[in-house]
């Protein structure tokens, strides 16, 4: 995350990597970051409502940016604080609508 900046990269193992490039062939922005991992797929992170959870505001990563391959494009987290440096997150995938597809957690 750079929160300055209002986004961020992914971050994933080389191999992580590698299974970017071999699903998303025309997607060539897979970096090395200089500690073992590589990152891919930039977002923008923004506080805003919840598209699940009317009346709840969360932190929204949203992956649709024009050089992302489409199908990430289609993809929105949510993230709400639910302890010290934890945070629950909900993966939606926007199909006619917001569609969960996964729950994952971030800490630090």
């Amino acid at each position: 995350f750079d929160p300055a900046a209002g986004g961020g990269r992914n971050r994933f193992t080389p191999a992580g990597g590698r299974a970017i490039a071999w699903c998303f062939p025309r997607y060539g922005d897979v970096r090395p970051n200089g500690r073992g991992e590589v990152t891919a797929l930039r977002f923008v992170t923004g506080v805003g409502p919840s598209a699940t959870a009317p009346g709840r505001s969360v932190l929204r990563i949203d992956y649709d940016l024009p050089d992302n391959p489409q199908a990430v494009r289609a993809v929105l987290d949510e993230l709400v604080h639910v302890g010290p440096d934890l945070y629950l997150g909900q993966a939606l995938l926007r199909r006619q609508g917001y569609r969960r597809a996964a729950w994952f957690a971030l800490h630090r």
